[in-house]
Formats: C-alpha cells, structure tokens, sequence
C-alpha cells in the first residue's frame, strides 16, 4: 500500500471550492416557495412591527417560516427547532445561517399573540383574491386536544371534579378517556379546504360554542361565509340565535332524526298543530340552569282524529322553546338539514372538517399542547393553522402553474399536428 505524504495524491490536487447556501438546496424545494409566500403575504406587515433597536436583529419572516415549517413537520418545540437551524439544511435556509436559540425562537412565538389574528386574515383574504376562497359554506366541528398540564395532577388537585376553568383546561372525556384540556372549535371553508377560524373552549360539549367561534371566524379571516353546517353535536337554540345574529344561514342536524315538532309557527306567527288548534303560551324557568323558555300547550287531543299521528303521547301535546329562540331559528336550521341542498353540504361535512383535524393530528403530530394557559395554547395552534393554509395556498399556486404549463403543451401539440 502506498502512503502520500502531505501535499501529493489525488486529494490534495483539488481545488477548494465555495458552496453557497442558495446553491445547496433544489430549486424546487417547498421551504423555497414557504419563504417566498411568506414574504410576499406577511413580509411587510411582519417587518413593519419589529423592532429595528437592540442588538443583532433576526429577520421575523425567516423565524416565522421556521416555526412554520417546524410545524408542518411535527416539530413545534423551540429546542428541537433550534438544533434544527443549526444542523438541517432545509431550517438553515429558513433563518439564512442566523442559527437562533431556543430562547429567541420562544420569544417571538410569544410575541405572535396580538398579531395572530391580522396574519391569518392576510393569508385567508389573499386566497380570496385568487379566488380560491369562496366563502360559500364552513364546515363547524370541536375536537379534544389535551394540555400542557398532566391529567393525572390535575386530576389529584382538583379531587375529581369535572368543572370547567374560565382560563385554563377542563377535566372533558374523549373517546371514553378522560383529558385535561381544551376543545378546539374550527371552521373548514367546504369549497377550498381552507381553516377560516378557530377558537379554544374550556367547555367539553358544543352546545354554545357558536358565538365565540363567529367572532373568531370574522377576526381571522376577515369575513363570514354565507351558511354553516354542524353536526348533532350543536343542534341547540343557542347556537341558532347566534348563527342568526351573525347572518349566516345555519344547518344544524336535529339529534333525534326521528322527532318531529308537535307544533308549527304559521303565517300570523301563531303555534299550531297538525290538526290546526292554536297552542296556549306560558312561561317556564329552568332552576337548576337558570335558562327561561316559552311552553306551549294543546289539550284537544282527545278526539283528535290525528291523535295517533300526531307526535306525542297522551291527552295533551306541549313543547318548550327558549325565551330568547321565540323566532323558531332552532327549528328553521333543523328543517333545512332536510333538503336535498342539506344533505348535499351533510355529505360534505366530515370529510372538510375531520379531515382537517386528522391533518393536525396525524401529519403534523400535534397531539398535544407545550404552551401552559389558553391565550398560549391559542398562539400554538394559531401557528399550525397558519402554516396548513400557507401550504394549501402553496398547492393551489402550484396547480395552476402546472395546469397552464399542461394548456401550452395542448397547444403546442396541436400545433404541430395542424402543421403535419
């Protein structure tokens, strides 16, 4: 075997080359076309509320791509992310060799709270733009995502009782399994698989969910969209009036497909039966809840000749409805479940909004809240949300370039053939 001293052999006569950082990475990779949308979509407004005073200065649209990418990847922890910038080249191209700590990268999650909001709008009204976003129909539903705090010390602090906290998470059972943590309310556009808005609730059922999550809707996507369709799980009158409130046309699914109201309103506004008879008003308060309805009552039934139609039992048909849902919102949101454009957007349902949430779930990883404290927790899911519609806006852009590609082709073939 021969040995080369120092300075001979093949080795030693190459020369030393320079890679630069931009030549190391595949034209096409998708953390290019990332930061290229982020700085087109957020890049001004990111930059025009930073900072320029202190010391060494990070660019925010490369640490927000960062966390982006972080989390489309499954990594949505600061430490995990900071070793990433140093030693992953597609993260390095992100923070352009800036290699920021894990320190830096929380504090500007942190600071993400009060622009959360603004930059999801951004993104939705760029897409509406495009006319990608039609704000036809969104697809409402909740799912149980757990907290930061162990279930089984809070189960030991707070001895077992279920109640749900104004700021923090709530004992809540989940596919027979009881979690601390929060139900996540979303909105997923039917048409474009876009998330539109979501919200953090501390209560674990979904029967009045809908008012804060409009509000969410309207804050994070810049408008509301014309209906909304729910599953069973929010069939109550609260959540029509607040529908209703906000203009937008609910379908709400009735939990009991089988029940049949005893009563309709008619043209004067008056309750009536099948068989016509106008139903006596009263007042009923709820004392364990607190909530006030309006019962209305028919006693002819006796001889009714549809008494065994009619549904109900008895002598006597009655039906509460609450003070506030008088209009029968409630009703009208139930019945328009039943025509053939209610079952058409029932169809389109789960696989809108479901599928987002396996999305978060099994794609990205996020199982579980890091961030202690609601305000924190909705900063973290904020990001995830933020970082989906940027890659379905992504999609959507390369779709188009592939389809104008695909017309110059069709073109230029018949072209050639008109030629030949």
């Amino acid at each position: 075997m021969r040995v080369f001293r120092k300075g001979r052999g093949i080795a030693a006569a190459q020369p030393s080359l320079v890679v630069f950082l931009d030549d190391r990475l595949d034209m096409g990779h998708e953390v290019r076309r990332l930061k290229d949308l982020v700085e087109q979509v957020l890049g001004p407004e990111l930059r025009e509320r930073c900072s320029m005073a202190g010391g060494y200065d990070y660019d925010p649209v490369g640490i927000l791509c960062v966390w982006l990418y972080g989390f489309l990847k499954g990594i949505n922890s600061s430490r995990p992310l900071a070793e990433c910038c140093r030693y992953d080249l597609r993260f390095e191209y992100l923070c352009s060799s800036c290699r920021p700590d894990y320190s830096t990268l929380s504090r500007f999650r942190a600071d993400l709270g009060e622009d959360m909001d603004s930059m999801l709008a951004r993104v939705s009204l760029a897409a509406e733009e495009l006319g990608i976003l039609k704000r036809r129909c969104i697809s409402v539903d909740g799912t149980k995502v757990p907290a930061s705090e162990s279930q089984w010390k809070r189960i030991r602090k707070e001895a077992n009782e279920a109640e749900a906290c104004e700021d923090g998470p709530a004992m809540m059972v989940s596919h027979g399994d009881i979690i601390t943590g929060y139900n996540v309310q979303a909105a997923v556009d039917v048409d474009s698989d876009f998330t539109v808005g979501y919200c953090l609730s501390s209560s674990p059922n979904d029967l009045d969910q809908m008012s804060d999550l409009m509000e969410a809707v309207e804050a994070q996507s810049g408008a509301l969209s014309a209906s909304a369709i729910t599953d069973k799980g929010y069939d109550s009158s609260p959540n029509a009036i607040a529908l209703g409130e906000a203009n937008v046309v609910a379908y709400l699914p009735a939990k009991d497909h089988k029940y049949t109201p005893p009563f309709q309103r008619d043209e004067a506004g008056q309750m009536r039966c099948q068989a016509g008879h106008i139903a006596k008003e009263g007042d009923w308060k709820d004392l364990k809840h607190g909530a006030e309805y309006r019962i209305f009552r028919v006693s002819q039934c006796t001889n009714c000749p549809l008494k065994a139609v009619c549904p109900g039992k008895g002598n006597q048909r009655s039906m509460k409805v609450l003070k506030r849902d008088v209009a029968g919102l409630k009703q009208a949101a139930n019945a328009r479940c039943l025509t053939d454009e209610g079952k058409d957007l029932l169809k389109r349902r789960s696989p809108t909004v479901e599928r987002k949430f396996a999305e978060f779930k099994d794609r990205c990883k996020f199982t579980r809240f890091r961030l202690r404290s609601k305000a924190k927790a909705s900063i973290e899911f904020g990001l995830l949300v933020l970082a989906t519609n940027l890659k379905l806006l992504d999609s959507y852009g390369q779709a188009a370039i592939n389809s104008f590609w695909a017309h110059i082709y069709r073109l230029f073939a018949l072209s050639n053939l008109l030629a030949a």
